[in-house]
Protein backbone atom coordinates (compact mmCIF):
# COMPACT_ATOMS: atom_id res chain seq x y z
CA UNK A 1 0.00 0.00 0.00
CA UNK A 2 1.69 3.18 -0.83
CA UNK A 3 0.98 6.19 1.28
CA UNK A 4 -0.05 9.70 0.12
CA UNK A 5 2.22 11.57 -2.14
CA UNK A 6 4.34 8.20 -3.10
CA UNK A 7 3.97 7.58 -6.43
CA UNK A 8 1.67 4.32 -7.96
CA UNK A 9 3.07 1.13 -9.24
CA UNK A 10 4.76 1.33 -12.78
CA UNK A 11 3.11 -1.40 -15.56
CA UNK A 12 5.04 -3.74 -14.69
CA UNK A 13 4.71 -3.93 -10.99
CA UNK A 14 0.83 -3.45 -11.38
CA UNK A 15 0.52 -5.77 -13.74
CA UNK A 16 2.28 -8.58 -11.73
CA UNK A 17 -0.08 -7.33 -8.71
CA UNK A 18 -3.22 -8.43 -10.89
CA UNK A 19 -1.68 -11.75 -12.13
CA UNK A 20 -1.02 -12.35 -8.50
CA UNK A 21 -4.95 -11.80 -7.48
CA UNK A 22 -5.88 -13.16 -10.58
CA UNK A 23 -4.25 -16.67 -9.67
CA UNK A 24 -5.30 -16.49 -5.87
CA UNK A 25 -9.08 -15.89 -6.59
CA UNK A 26 -8.50 -18.98 -9.56
CA UNK A 27 -6.68 -21.10 -6.47
CA UNK A 28 -9.97 -20.17 -3.98
CA UNK A 29 -12.34 -21.12 -6.63
CA UNK A 30 -13.91 -24.76 -6.15
CA UNK A 31 -15.76 -24.27 -9.76
CA UNK A 32 -13.05 -23.63 -12.17
CA UNK A 33 -14.42 -21.81 -14.96
CA UNK A 34 -11.26 -21.24 -17.52
CA UNK A 35 -13.52 -17.89 -18.68
CA UNK A 36 -11.18 -15.53 -20.73
CA UNK A 37 -10.17 -12.53 -18.48
CA UNK A 38 -11.60 -9.26 -19.73
CA UNK A 39 -9.23 -7.36 -22.52
CA UNK A 40 -7.67 -4.20 -22.09
CA UNK A 41 -10.03 -1.02 -22.15
CA UNK A 42 -8.65 1.63 -25.16
CA UNK A 43 -8.36 5.21 -23.98
CA UNK A 44 -11.40 5.63 -26.20
CA UNK A 45 -13.20 3.68 -24.33
CA UNK A 46 -12.00 4.99 -20.60
CA UNK A 47 -12.98 8.52 -21.87
CA UNK A 48 -16.48 7.18 -23.29
CA UNK A 49 -16.70 6.22 -19.97
CA UNK A 50 -15.12 9.07 -17.95
CA UNK A 51 -17.83 10.96 -20.50
CA UNK A 52 -20.91 9.22 -19.16
CA UNK A 53 -19.88 9.78 -15.21
CA UNK A 54 -19.30 13.41 -15.99
CA UNK A 55 -16.00 13.04 -14.13
CA UNK A 56 -12.34 11.59 -14.73
CA UNK A 57 -11.94 7.77 -13.13
CA UNK A 58 -8.46 7.67 -10.87
CA UNK A 59 -4.99 6.69 -11.77
CA UNK A 60 -4.82 3.32 -10.60
CA UNK A 61 -8.53 2.39 -11.49
CA UNK A 62 -7.72 3.88 -15.05
CA UNK A 63 -4.67 1.99 -15.09
CA UNK A 64 -6.20 -1.17 -13.95
CA UNK A 65 -9.22 -0.44 -16.67
CA UNK A 66 -6.08 -0.57 -19.56
CA UNK A 67 -4.74 -3.92 -18.50
CA UNK A 68 -8.09 -5.19 -17.99
CA UNK A 69 -11.75 -3.83 -18.82
CA UNK A 70 -13.61 -4.74 -15.57
CA UNK A 71 -13.38 -7.97 -13.61
CA UNK A 72 -16.39 -10.57 -13.10
CA UNK A 73 -15.98 -12.79 -9.87
CA UNK A 74 -13.52 -10.53 -8.24
CA UNK A 75 -12.99 -11.11 -4.48
CA UNK A 76 -15.64 -11.25 -1.78
CA UNK A 77 -17.93 -11.61 -4.56
CA UNK A 78 -17.71 -8.33 -6.39
CA UNK A 79 -17.82 -7.51 -9.86
CA UNK A 80 -15.70 -4.56 -11.02
CA UNK A 81 -17.22 -3.05 -13.90
CA UNK A 82 -15.13 -1.87 -16.64
CA UNK A 83 -16.17 0.54 -19.76
CA UNK A 84 -18.17 -1.87 -21.54
CA UNK A 85 -21.92 -1.22 -21.26
CA UNK A 86 -23.27 -4.51 -22.79
CA UNK A 87 -20.76 -6.73 -20.95
CA UNK A 88 -21.66 -5.28 -17.22
CA UNK A 89 -25.06 -3.99 -18.05
CA UNK A 90 -26.75 -7.02 -15.59
CA UNK A 91 -23.98 -5.23 -13.06
CA UNK A 92 -24.71 -1.51 -13.73
CA UNK A 93 -28.03 -2.25 -12.99
CA UNK A 94 -27.94 -3.65 -9.86
CA UNK A 95 -25.68 -0.98 -8.83
CA UNK A 96 -28.43 1.93 -9.90
CA UNK A 97 -31.03 -0.16 -8.20
CA UNK A 98 -28.96 -0.41 -4.50
CA UNK A 99 -28.20 3.24 -5.41
CA UNK A 100 -31.45 4.30 -5.83
CA UNK A 101 -32.75 2.31 -2.44
CA UNK A 102 -29.92 4.42 -0.62
CA UNK A 103 -30.90 7.70 -1.88
CA UNK A 104 -34.93 6.77 -1.09
CA UNK A 105 -33.73 5.92 2.12
CA UNK A 106 -31.77 8.70 2.80
CA UNK A 107 -34.27 11.04 1.40
CA UNK A 108 -36.98 9.45 4.31
CA UNK A 109 -34.19 10.08 6.76
CA UNK A 110 -32.45 13.22 5.81
CA UNK A 111 -34.70 14.88 3.62
CA UNK A 112 -33.88 16.35 0.12
CA UNK A 113 -30.07 15.94 -0.54
CA UNK A 114 -28.98 19.35 -1.41
CA UNK A 115 -25.18 20.29 -1.68
CA UNK A 116 -25.28 21.62 1.93
CA UNK A 117 -27.16 18.60 3.60
CA UNK A 118 -24.64 16.15 2.06
CA UNK A 119 -21.54 18.03 3.32
CA UNK A 120 -22.67 18.20 6.77
CA UNK A 121 -24.00 14.83 6.69
CA UNK A 122 -20.83 13.54 5.22
CA UNK A 123 -18.36 15.36 7.58
CA UNK A 124 -20.47 14.44 10.70
CA UNK A 125 -19.37 11.37 10.59
CA UNK A 126 -21.12 8.30 12.06
CA UNK A 127 -19.25 7.32 15.94
CA UNK A 128 -21.34 3.86 15.65
CA UNK A 129 -19.34 2.67 12.59
CA UNK A 130 -15.42 3.00 13.03
CA UNK A 131 -15.15 3.29 9.39
CA UNK A 132 -17.25 6.01 9.13
CA UNK A 133 -15.95 7.85 12.59
CA UNK A 134 -14.68 10.67 10.30
CA UNK A 135 -16.59 10.94 6.90
CA UNK A 136 -19.74 9.34 6.23
CA UNK A 137 -20.57 9.21 2.69
CA UNK A 138 -23.49 9.89 1.02
CA UNK A 139 -23.11 6.81 -1.32
CA UNK A 140 -25.70 8.24 -4.22
CA UNK A 141 -23.28 10.82 -4.85
CA UNK A 142 -20.20 8.63 -5.75
CA UNK A 143 -18.56 6.86 -8.13
CA UNK A 144 -19.68 3.14 -8.14
CA UNK A 145 -17.22 0.71 -9.77
CA UNK A 146 -18.68 -2.70 -8.48
CA UNK A 147 -21.43 -4.76 -6.86
CA UNK A 148 -22.12 -8.08 -4.91
CA UNK A 149 -25.32 -8.71 -6.33
CA UNK A 150 -26.53 -8.48 -2.71
CA UNK A 151 -26.69 -4.47 -1.77
CA UNK A 152 -22.50 -4.44 -1.56
CA UNK A 153 -21.02 -1.54 -3.87
CA UNK A 154 -17.22 -0.65 -3.89
CA UNK A 155 -16.74 3.18 -4.69
CA UNK A 156 -14.41 6.06 -5.66
CA UNK A 157 -15.20 9.08 -3.58
CA UNK A 158 -14.01 12.27 -5.25
CA UNK A 159 -14.56 13.56 -2.05
CA UNK A 160 -12.18 11.85 -0.99
CA UNK A 161 -9.17 12.87 -3.64
CA UNK A 162 -6.00 13.47 -3.18
CA UNK A 163 -3.28 15.79 -5.44
CA UNK A 164 -2.65 12.98 -8.01
CA UNK A 165 -6.10 12.43 -8.38
CA UNK A 166 -6.23 8.96 -6.36
CA UNK A 167 -9.50 8.41 -4.51
CA UNK A 168 -10.70 6.60 -1.83
CA UNK A 169 -12.23 3.31 -2.12
CA UNK A 170 -15.01 2.35 0.22
CA UNK A 171 -16.23 -0.97 0.20
CA UNK A 172 -20.01 -0.22 1.50
CA UNK A 173 -23.25 -2.67 2.52
CA UNK A 174 -26.80 -1.74 2.63
CA UNK A 175 -27.01 -3.04 5.90
CA UNK A 176 -24.17 -2.31 7.66
CA UNK A 177 -22.19 0.67 6.22
CA UNK A 178 -18.41 1.19 5.38
CA UNK A 179 -16.83 -2.11 5.68
CA UNK A 180 -13.38 -1.24 4.69
CA UNK A 181 -11.59 2.12 2.79
CA UNK A 182 -8.55 1.61 1.30
CA UNK A 183 -6.55 5.14 -0.24
CA UNK A 184 -6.76 4.22 -3.89
CA UNK A 185 -8.01 0.88 -6.01
CA UNK A 186 -4.40 0.26 -5.89
CA UNK A 187 -4.24 -0.26 -2.37
CA UNK A 188 -7.57 -2.09 -2.41
CA UNK A 189 -5.80 -4.54 -4.46
CA UNK A 190 -2.87 -4.96 -2.43
CA UNK A 191 -5.25 -5.32 0.64
CA UNK A 192 -7.14 -7.74 -0.78
CA UNK A 193 -4.35 -9.72 -2.28
CA UNK A 194 -3.47 -9.53 1.17
CA UNK A 195 -6.38 -11.05 3.09
CA UNK A 196 -7.26 -13.78 0.05
CA UNK A 197 -3.38 -14.51 0.81
CA UNK A 198 -4.10 -15.08 4.47
CA UNK A 199 -7.30 -17.09 4.21
CA UNK A 200 -6.05 -19.40 1.82
CA UNK A 201 -3.10 -20.04 4.76
CA UNK A 202 -5.68 -20.24 7.16
CA UNK A 203 -7.67 -23.24 5.37
CA UNK A 204 -3.80 -24.81 4.50
CA UNK A 205 -3.03 -24.87 7.93
CA UNK A 206 -6.47 -26.18 9.24
CA UNK A 207 -6.31 -29.30 6.49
Amino acid sequence: MRAKGEPIMNDETFRALIVALRATLEKARTNKTNAAWPPPASDADIAAMEQRLHARVSPSYRRFLSMQDGWPDYAFGFTIVGTRVAAFETAMKDIALTVDSERDAWIDSHGEPTSEAVMQYEQAGDELNPNEADWCPYVPGKMHIATDFNGGLLFLDPERADADGEMEVFRWYADTGTQARFISFEAMLHADLAELGAAEQSRTCSD
